[in-house]
Formats: C-alpha cells, sequence, structure tokens
C-alpha cells in the first residue's frame, strides 16, 4: 500500500481519486474505484441507488446529485480495525455484520467467501481464528457460540426388547436437549462400541451388562449406565411319543 497524505486525509489505501466526469461517475464505477482501495467520487447530475447503507457520519450525504437509499439503511460503528493505518477490515462488533444483502458477488476484497447472509461493505467478517473460553472451561470457536451455548441436559436411555436373548437383535435410542451439535457415544458393556442417536447391538452371550451412554456438545455433558440382561437363547426340542396299540376284546 502506497501510504501519502492524500491516504490520510481520505482514509484510501492509494492516491487514486476518481475524476469527475458528469453522467458517467456513476454508483457501479464509483463502488469498483472504492473497492480497489481510491477515492470515488459521484458526479453532479448522476443517480445514486443504494440498496444497503451503514451511515456512521454526522453527515449523511450532502452535495449535488441524487441519491436513493434502499430499504437496508443502518447506523452504526463499521469498528474498522485500523483505519488510521489504512486498515479498513471489519471487526467482531462492526454494525456492518451480516447487514448486507444478496448482489451475487461470491468473495470479498480478501477473495474469502461471503456468508450465507453477507456482512455490508467490501470486506466479509471471518471469526475462524476466534476462540472462546467460559467458566465451564470448553473452548468455542466464536464468542456467539460461547454466549448461545446451551449445555446437554434431559438425556434418556432406552432400549428394545427389554430382555433381550443371546443373538437377539437390540435397538438402543438416546436423546438429550442442549445446543447441537449433540454426539451420542455408546459402550454396550461386552467391548462393543456406537456413535450415533440409535445404535443397533447384538449379544453373544448370557449375562448382565453395563450399557455407558456419553452424550456430548460445544460446552458439556452427560454420563448414563444402565444395566441390561440378556438371557439364554430359546432351545425347542421335539418329543416323540411311542405309539402303544391294545387290542379290543
Amino acid at each position: 500500500m502506497l501510504k501519502t497524505a492524500i491516504c490520510d486525509l481520505f482514509g484510501i489505501k492509494y492516491p487514486i481519486i476518481q475524476g469527475g466526469m458528469v453522467y458517467l461517475g456513476t454508483a457501479g464505477l464509483v463502488s469498483a474505484v472504492s473497492n480497489a482501495g481510491g477515492l470515488g467520487i459521484i458526479t453532479a447530475g448522476s443517480t445514486a441507488t443504494l440498496d444497503a447503507t451503514l451511515w456512521g457520519n454526522d453527515t449523511d450525504w450532502a452535495g449535488a446529485g441524487t441519491i436513493i437509499t434502499g430499504n437496508h439503511n443502518y447506523w452504526g460503528d463499521p469498528d474498522f480495525l485500523d483505519p488510521d493505518a489504512g486498515d479498513y477490515h471489519i471487526g467482531l462488533g462492526s454494525a456492518a455484520r451480516d447487514a448486507g444483502i444478496d448482489a451475487g458477488v461470491l468473495t470479498d476484497i480478501d477473495y474469502q467467501f461471503r456468508d450465507a447472509q453477507p456482512d455490508l461493505g467490501a470486506d466479509e467478517y471471518v471469526a475462524s481464528d476466534c476462540w472462546a473460553r467460559l467458566n465451564d472451561g470448553a473452548i468455542y470457536t466464536n464468542v456467539q457460540a460461547a454466549v448461545a451455548c446451551q449445555p446437554v441436559t434431559g438425556a434418556t436411555l432406552t432400549w428394545q426388547p427389554i430382555t433381550p436373548t443371546v443373538g437377539q437383535v437390540v435397538t438402543f435410542t438416546a436423546e438429550a436437549a442442549g445446543t447441537g451439535p449433540i454426539t451420542y457415544t455408546w459402550a454396550f458393556g461386552d467391548g462393543g462400541t456406537g456413535v450415533g442417536a440409535m445404535m443397533t447391538h447384538t449379544y453373544s452371550q448370557s449375562d448382565t451388562y453395563t450399557v455407558v451412554l456419553m452424550v456430548t456438545n460445544p460446552c458439556g455433558e452427560e454420563i448414563l449406565e444402565r444395566g441390561i440382561t440378556v438371557l439364554a437363547a430359546l432351545v425347542s426340542y421335539e418329543v416323540y411319543l411311542p405309539l402303544v396299540l391294545r387290542q379290543s376284546p
């Protein structure tokens, strides 16, 4: 970035000022120059239609020309990281976050992909390098997740049939409340394990087994233990009785 007094005066990256061109200094040209780091100027006689705008100055606009505002107008601090040094990336507290509209632009000035709900302006805030920790000791990928996360509560564990036999398929089901994603990790007591809200398992020997279910999410966990009794498989026998015939007198 080329740093000059002009850059400091107008808060731009490069000392490039778009010339005044009547009827040509439209929003398309001005936005292209501004996004590239120069100073775009709406010229007299031109009309700028703003679909989404963050107003942060004492005066929203002034001078000749016409400005038509859309339905998405916001007032607040853009929270630029270091405007004095020419860094106009927005921060976590920017009023521009998630305030944009889908203009068909897939990337921002740093070629980072736009979110489904894009930020307003040339920069898209990315929180992938942000980490937060609350008193619960859990680590979250961003502050919003840490604040909004609800720990796992009300975990339940059921299975059918209630008293299975050896070789019979048992269906285990778990439920819990809390902020997702919620992970269900099983240990069936005979060395078998699994992950999922619903699992099936077959026991090869009769016994009483301790089933352990661990339910976790980004901010908590619950552990349940239940005993399940597996009976020996039923054995069927065929009994043949002798046929006795006696001659009647």
